[in-house]
């Protein structure tokens, strides 16, 4: 599957700078008024995490992500916890919508760490996606890298107490 794409918007809060002065930044560093809303899109461009804020384009974050998917938990029974996780949700069960599963699947820098080419849990392994050799991926040979997913769940919180 190819990579997802993930989009956090809030509204601009304030940080201290220094002196009273107060100012919120994007995922790029740059400043963005308070009161507005800001949007921050990461998404993979080869193996490079990258991120567009409101300010300038995009920057990279972090080198030698092989993948980023995400699957969206959804509240079936009133009780502000996931039931199901899916990929991509219809309209109504985006009302429902009160987590998000994140996976990001990483390699080494570095080629020659392993001693043989790994066979290793890929994001839709961890995710539970898929099953059975589905959820592994064997690394081409002569790539002798260290693999490795990581998967997190985030609550999304103007989700829960009852918010639409």
């Amino acid at each position: 599957a190819a990579s997802d794409t993930l989009i956090v918007q809030f509204y601009a809060g304030r940080e201290e700078l220094n002196a009273g002065a107060w100012i919120t930044r994007d995922c790029t560093g740059g400043v963005i008024a308070s009161g507005n809303v800001v949007t921050n899109t990461f998404d993979l461009n080869g193996t490079d995490l990258r991120c567009t804020g409101g300010v300038g384009g995009a920057q990279p974050l972090v080198s030698d992500i092989e993948d980023l998917q995400i699957i969206y938990g959804i509240d079936t029974s009133g009780d502000q916890s996931a039931n199901q996780y899916v990929a991509a949700p219809t309209a109504a069960q985006w009302l429902q919508v009160v987590t998000a599963r994140v996976c990001v699947q990483i390699r080494s820098a570095n080629n020659g760490l392993a001693v043989t080419p790994q066979r290793f849990m890929n994001c839709a392994g961890a995710l539970g996606t898929a099953v059975g050799a589905g959820a592994f991926t064997a690394a081409a040979a002569g790539d002798l890298r260290l693999h490795r997913s990581f998967v997190a769940t985030y609550n999304l919180r103007n989700r829960i107490n009852g918010a639409p």
